[in-house]
């Protein structure tokens, strides 16, 4: 059995690898610079959303969660290279190439984890987004989501759009 590690692969530290979250990145410099910071979703909610789901679901995404622990290379795509090669579009700013190889492994029919995971988060993520824009508070807001979710149709820009925002994607 071989065993993935990121930090081996990429000579780095866990710490390190952590800290390169784009996430990571703006919170930190906001806490800095005493800037306030708003959740979009907190581990509460991201917790809940699971326990939201079947116990079909709850059961199944857990089982292929240890799977792909337990034997990396019995998947149908080697999560240790998908997860290098994301990293890699991060590292060179290649949204396309991202979101080509993102959505490659989520053909077929969206299961109801899927539908949890982008669809509903989504959907919830662009309606906070509006309250933010839409509140009396005079502040400018800067937000970061994972890449995931510009990928999907119903994205949030998707909702976002279809409220009537402008939205201009920085990377086109």
């Amino acid at each position: 059995m071989s065993n993935f590690s990121l930090s081996e692969s990429l000579g780095m530290s866990a710490e390190q690898i952590s800290s390169l979250g784009v996430d990571m990145y703006f919170m930190t410099n906001a806490f800095l610079d005493q800037k306030p910071i708003k959740e979009l979703e907190g581990m509460k909610a991201q917790a809940d959303m699971f326990d939201g789901l079947s116990p079909e679901a709850q059961e199944e995404y857990l089982v292929q969660t240890l799977d792909s622990v337990l034997d990396p290379d019995a998947g149908e795509y080697n999560e240790a290279e998908l997860i290098n090669e994301w990293f890699g579009h991060w590292i060179n700013g290649d949204v396309n190439g991202f979101t080509e190889s993102f959505t490659s492994i989520t053909t077929g029919e969206p299961t109801e984890f899927d539908e949890m995971l982008f669809g509903t988060r989504d959907k919830d993520m662009a309606e906070k987004i509006m309250g933010l824009l839409e509140s009396e508070e005079s502040a400018t807001s800067f937000i970061v989501v994972g890449a995931g979710h510009f990928t999907m149709d119903e994205s949030i820009l998707y909702h976002l759009e279809q409220n009537d925002y402008q939205v201009i994607p920085f990377y086109e």
